[in-house]
């Protein structure tokens, strides 16, 4: 991590003062180190300076930079997430890509409930469900893995369960390693709350298991 963060700095140096999209991006790919290294001051710095770095080339690049620091904020619980989660897929509807916006809806509805705006998270989860119905990618797990979070909060257990039986096994065969410890936190609240202590039990330790494997020291 710390000779890619090198790298990707040294990179925005050689661009710093060129209007180019490589800017933009790597701006946005220093932000994510940081974030991995729960530096959120630094993470946030570097997503805020790729949002002015990516406004002259199309709103794709710009929404990009725009949920990365809804996601920043969400991780560490700040409401102020939600609002950048809906301008960004506002500005998206207005003239970004399909392809875009159907990435961007299931990390806006993740965005959401990670902050307790539920309304929001629902609706962004509805709408994106019919986008991935289909096709096993990081963006589906996410939506199983918001979905599951938002059907507890509804107190429907056995959607819940669904969805993150859904989320766990679509994660562990695509290798998301970021985000296997929530989608089994979720999992093991939902099957605690039905009452099946037992398997609730080993999902934890399997929560436990695949936080301590993480390669980062992820904040959530």
């Amino acid at each position: 991590t710390d000779r890619a963060l090198h790298d990707l700095q040294a990179t925005v140096a050689l661009f710093a003062d060129e209007d180019d999209p490589y800017l933009a991006y790597a701006l946005i790919y220093v932000a994510g180190l940081f974030d991995d290294l729960d530096r959120p001051a630094e993470a946030l710095d570097y997503v805020r300076r790729a949002m002015s770095a990516a406004e002259p080339f199309g709103t794709d690049l710009y929404v990009a930079a725009a949920m990365g620091l809804g996601s920043v904020l969400s991780e560490r619980g700040d409401p102020e997430a939600e609002r950048y989660a809906a301008e960004a897929v506002a500005r998206c509807r207005v003239d970004g890509s399909a392809q875009q916006l159907a990435a961007l809806l299931p990390t806006a509805a993740m965005v959401c409930w990670q902050v307790g705006a539920y309304d929001e998270a629902r609706a962004f989860a509805a709408e994106a469900r019919p986008m991935h119905a289909d096709h096993k990618r990081i963006a589906r797990v996410v939506l199983l893995s918001t979905s599951a979070g938002v059907a507890l909060a509804d107190g429907d257990v056995d959607g819940a369960i669904d969805y993150a039986r859904a989320a766990d096994a679509e994660g562990t065969e695509l290798g998301i390693e970021r985000e296997m410890p929530l989608i089994r936190t979720i999992l093991t609240r939902a099957l605690l709350r039905s009452g099946d202590v037992e398997s609730a039990a080993a999902t934890a330790a399997a929560c436990i298991a695949s936080a301590a494997a993480m390669t980062v020291s992820f904040p959530l």
